[in-house]
């Protein structure tokens, strides 16, 4: 499955850069962020969703993004707000394509919980 891992961490006024690794070719990823978290199998979001794999960041900020070569990254700017201090969730989901671009497989990263620091 894909690995997802935070390249630049979280601080107000700045921007959290991730990382996903092992997405399938010819797919497209959906990056999920939210404030929390939930626990949610793929099999109720998507029949195409894989056993066993689970939605665990509630899906509140959406973001597609095209894979090259299995590897993505994902980046969003953080205001300065000293309210944000705290934990945010990050999970990318994995929507595999057939031929006649058709949902093959739906797949989830592991996710990650980020704190956000203040300057």
């Amino acid at each position: 499955g894909a690995a997802l891992a935070a390249e630049v961490l979280p601080w107000t006024g700045g921007a959290v850069t991730t990382a996903a690794t092992g997405l399938p070719i010819n797919s497209l990823a959906v990056v999920v962020r939210s404030l929390a978290t939930t626990s949610l199998p793929l099999a109720t979001i998507l029949p195409q969703g894989q056993a066993g794999c689970a939605l665990l960041v509630a899906p509140d900020l959406l973001e597609l993004l095209v894979p090259s070569n299995g590897a993505g990254s994902a980046s969003l700017s953080l205001p300065n707000v000293p309210a944000l201090a705290g934990s945010v969730y990050e999970q990318w989901l994995s929507l595999q394509l057939g031929a006649n671009l058709e949902i093959v497989d739906l797949s989830a990263s592991n996710a990650l919980a980020l704190t956000v620091g203040v300057f």
